[in-house]
């Protein structure tokens, strides 16, 4: 500073310009059935340290507070529109909802039942989900509370073309010596 008097230096000063959080991406809508898992994801910009928090219908998710959401077996509840708060010194933002919509599993449908002499059973079970394990299961009747489970199953899984369904198709060599067999088939869900 000058003036008529004479000249003085002020004492250096740093100048921190803080950028306010900005989202820049977040993962789009999530469409699952339960026991799949989803993730959702966010990119962000803006000063550091940035805190992140995410929301489920308005309510803080406990935990979930990174720029990366997962959930590893989804159930009908995690169902809900998903944003992200973003916190810094010089501000807030707030990510678009992502909508998760979680559709219960639907029941197995059994279809394409075939015998004979030299195979036994032959029947396809379509699943919307690959869990790659199934447990079949038969009884002499119908009723009966005890089922046996049948562990010389012969299993291929195969993608239906055209569709995000499975095809799960069983043979049961072992029907020969049984006048009546019901069966049922049961998804093995990996924890």
């Amino acid at each position: 500073m000058t003036n008529d008097v004479g000249t003085t230096l002020s004492t250096e000063v740093t100048l921190t310009v803080l950028v306010p959080p900005t989202i820049t991406s977040i993962t789009g809508s999530v469409d699952i059935y339960e026991t799949q898992s989803f993730t959702l994801t966010a990119t962000v910009e803006g000063t550091t340290p940035l805190n992140a928090q995410w929301k489920k219908d308005g309510a803080t998710v406990e935990g979930a507070t990174g720029l990366e959401y997962e959930v590893s077996s989804a159930s009908v509840s995690d169902s809900g529109l998903y944003t992200l708060q973003v916190t810094n010194d010089a501000g807030v933002a707030e990510s678009s909802p992502v909508n998760v919509q979680v559709q219960p599993l639907p029941e197995l449908e059994i279809s394409n039942l075939v015998w004979s002499n030299e195979n036994g059973l032959q029947f396809e079970v379509t699943d919307v989900i690959d869990t790659g394990s199934y447990q079949i299961e038969a009884s002499s009747l119908e009723t009966e509370a005890t089922w046996t489970e049948l562990t010389s199953i012969d299993i291929a899984i195969e993608p239906i073309p055209g569709s995000s369904n499975f095809t799960i198709r069983f043979t049961d060599k072992e029907t020969s010596s049984a006048t009546q067999r019901f069966y049922r088939v049961r998804r093995i869900i990996p924890q």
